[in-house]
């Protein structure tokens, strides 16, 4: 990203800071006093990592109560080959990426993503005898971005273990791969294993977890880094880039 489209996303996000506090008042009904609201950009970030800390202790807490037996997911979804303007050649540098579509916006990488995750999330059918229903997972998903601000996808996905093969079977659906051809996925490490690329993702990966708290605690990492990344123009670039682009970085289920 040049310099130009930094300060772009900056600038977006300090008039829509400031627009949103501008001539903001409370007043006490006791007393008649007014009082300015006082808006603290940076401590407003930390309100908000502190809201996400607690939200996922109150999921985790809630699954290890349940007492079901889980495997726990950690997936992570890049975008197809169109949507990144630079990739890696075979000696990790960047270049320019001929198959990239400049039509692709941001939103809609991030519109993509989303879709894929509410195939996973959503759409895996299990057999209710005597019909097949839908059944929806508990989840936690956050949205980075890499180098070039392209989005990218961390999930972490709570599964009944009596239907682990059959999510891992889904998966391969959504991703676009042979749903029976389990070696599609290269198993890169003990249960993590990584797919694509191909016209549907990116290089994806899914690892595995049984301790529900250590998958969390993974994907808290990432947003605790993105969080604590650098100085406040590069937060105020980060809200910019997420406001502009209507993107919402942190989604979980409902509690």
């Amino acid at each position: 990203m040049d310099l130009i489209e930094r300060q772009k996303y900056i600038d977006y996000s300090m008039a829509k800071t400031k627009y949103h506090y501008k001539k903001k008042n409370i007043e006490n009904e006791d007393t008649g006093l007014v009082s300015e609201i006082k808006y603290n950009f940076i401590d407003s970030k930390k309100d908000d990592f502190s809201d996400i800390l607690r939200r996922t202790d109150c999921l985790v807490n809630e699954i290890n109560s349940s007492n079901k037996d889980l495997m726990t997911f950690f997936i992570t979804l890049n975008l197809p080959d169109k949507y990144h303007p630079f990739i890696q050649d075979d000696n990790n540098e960047y270049i320019e990426n001929i198959n990239y579509n400049s039509g692709l916006t941001i939103n809609a990488g991030y519109k993509r993503l989303n879709t894929m995750m509410r195939k996973i999330q959503k759409d895996m059918r299990v057999c209710e005898y005597p019909l097949y229903k839908k059944h929806t997972f508990k989840f936690v998903k956050v949205i980075e971005h890499n180098e070039y601000f392209i989005p990218y996808l961390h999930s972490v996905i709570f599964v009944e273990q009596e239907y682990v093969e059959q999510f891992k079977r889904h998966l391969m659906f959504v991703f676009g791969l042979n749903v029976e051809d389990v070696e599609e996925g290269i198993e890169i490490a003990s249960g993590k294993y990584v797919y694509g690329p191909n016209e549907y993702i990116g290089i994806s990966e899914l690892e595995e977890f049984k301790d529900v708290g250590y998958a969390v605690e993974i994907l808290l990492k990432d947003i605790r880094k993105t969080f604590n990344l650098g100085s406040e123009f590069d937060k105020y670039l980060l809200d910019g880039w997420k406001k502009m682009n209507k993107i919402r970085n942190f989604t979980m289920s409902n509690i």
